[in-house]
């Protein structure tokens, strides 16, 4: 199937996928079911590099978390993660997938909108991290760059301004529109964490931080 990393691929990159459905070892491209529980054992267990070139996260439900636990081991110097171009800019939201939080019991409605986080959250996390928001493809990713890695004197758009139009509300549109239903009130307040009312910083709140 094709990915994410297909033109990584044709560049000469090497590297490992993990799919939940599909399995190619001769291609590198393993069977997994990705959460922020198990991700940093699934890394171990394929012997994925310390400090990747590049990890990609894609999984349309807790990508955010996926991240935060990821890189309390691992340390990639670039980090791609989709966002859900159905939050507005304004939004600082991602599905909850903290412990004992619905989305880890039950999962929202397949055709809903409510999966993954918006750029603004994509970017709390990131910074909570050492990392810097480099880049966002109009509608899909958020492009994360390790902060000791970026060159003095870059400029970065730490207000993500430039990005205020990537959204299904102002300027994603067809056919890289909406594609789900707008969740009901109680669905979004059942699923998801609205982290610009919570009442401690990001990482404070964080369920990762755990001494290992």
């Amino acid at each position: 199937p094709d990915s994410n990393s297909q033109y990584l691929e044709q560049l000469g990159w090497h590297g490992i996928k993990f799919d939940i459905n599909h399995e190619v070892p001769d291609r590198g491209l393993f069977r997994e079911r990705i959460s922020p529980d198990n991700v940093v054992s699934v890394f171990e267990r394929h012997k994925v590099p310390r400090e990747p070139g590049i990890v990609m996260i894609d999984i349309d439900s807790c990508d955010f978390w996926v991240f935060l636990a990821l890189t309390t081991r691992y340390k990639p110097r670039v980090v791609q993660i989709e966002y859900n171009r159905h939050f507005t800019f304004s939004d600082n939201l991602t599905l909850d997938c903290r412990d004992n939080m619905p989305a880890l019991r039950h999962a929202p409605p397949a055709d809903s909108d409510i999966y993954g986080a918006s750029i603004k959250a994509i970017a709390a996390a990131a910074e909570a991290r050492g990392y810097a928001v480099a880049w966002v493809e109009r509608c899909f990713d958020v492009f994360l760059v390790r902060s000791d890695l970026v060159c003095p004197g870059t400029r970065l758009s730490k207000d993500l301004a430039a990005f205020a139009g990537f959204t299904v509300h102002t300027g994603c549109s067809d056919p890289w529109g909406a594609f789900a239903k707008p969740a009901s009130a109680i669905d979004r307040q059942r699923y998801l964490l609205d982290l610009q009312a919570q009442p401690t910083s990001l990482r404070d709140a964080i369920p990762f931080e755990k001494k290992k």
